[in-house]
């Protein structure tokens, strides 16, 4: 389902329509403009990092993740223009991006819902459609890891704006694990985090791969593009989940992984999420 480049009023009208007139909240404006200096192929490291740190709290949480285990930098750094220069624009931009809409998304009114899980679910995902990729296509890791990790992001939005509804279909997950989350949306809204998740990622500018990543991760029918970003969909917040033998099957029959290669992948992913975890949560 191709959403991409559309007008943002007509994207900001199907929000609203799908979600009962809610406005989804905007970025930051020291976020919308170090996004906009990222994707501008004539800006540098140094006034990138100049517009970070208009924005203390910011600074902290970006350094802090540059120099977590999982970016592999060879050295630990404090200044934001040698952490630019050393991560590249991209992964620069999936950390602002992480940051930014952990922030933007709450769900402090939501008792029902456990944001810690879900969060270290994402960032599970996250880091092990990294692994993956760097296995299958090494091109694609840095794309990978972050819609891994925003893949999900409109369940919050729902889980905010349709509250009886969505504790309903949580409770009914908890019960039958067999079920799967979009397909209850589905028969209940007739719409599902997917095609939410592809419109906020159209509202927020992020790139023609990511929306679409977002609004199929859960197609049956395998992008060879972004093998990582549909097979992490079977993967849950826990080392051990119901569908752990399915991802597992999957990653053997369409790429001749076997379960020691999954497995090794899977240790290295937690590593790496383990870290993450705590600095989104």
């Amino acid at each position: 389902m191709q959403l991409f480049k559309r007008k943002q009023q007509d994207i900001k009208d199907e929000l609203r329509e799908l979600l009962d007139g809610y406005e989804l909240p905007s970025f930051p404006g020291v976020v919308v403009d170090v996004l906009a200096k990222l994707r501008d192929p004539d800006t540098d490291a140094r006034s990138i990092g100049e517009q970070i740190q208009k924005d203390p709290a910011l600074l902290i949480k970006v350094l802090r993740t540059v120099n977590a285990a999982t970016f592999g930098l060879p050295v630990q750094v404090s200044n934001i223009n040698r952490a630019t220069a050393l991560l590249g624009m991209s992964r620069l931009e999936t950390i602002i991006l992480s940051h930014a809409v952990k922030d933007t998304i709450s769900s402090e009114k939501l008792p029902w819902f456990d944001a810690r899980q879900f969060w270290n679910g994402a960032v599970r995902r996250a880091s092990l459609a990294r692994h993956l990729a760097l296995h299958l296509h090494p091109a694609t890791e840095v794309e990978s890891f972050t819609a891994g990790l925003l893949q999900d992001m409109a369940v919050l939005v729902l889980a905010s704006v349709k509250q009886k509804e969505y504790q309903e279909i949580f409770f009914a997950l908890d019960e039958n694990k067999d079920l799967w989350l979009h397909k209850l949306e589905q028969e209940r809204f007739s719409f599902d985090h997917q095609v939410v998740g592809s419109l906020m990622a159209e509202e927020w500018d992020l790139s023609e791969h990511l929306v679409n990543a977002i609004s199929q991760h859960h197609n049956e029918l395998i992008d060879e593009i972004d093998p990582a970003v549909h097979l992490v969909t079977y993967v849950g917040s826990e080392v051990v989940d119901d569908r752990i033998d399915e991802f597992k099957t999957r990653c053997n029959s369409l790429y001749q992984l076997d379960e020691n290669a999954v497995l090794n992948l899977l240790e290295k992913a937690d590593e790496d999420a383990a870290e993450l975890q705590e600095m989104l949560t």
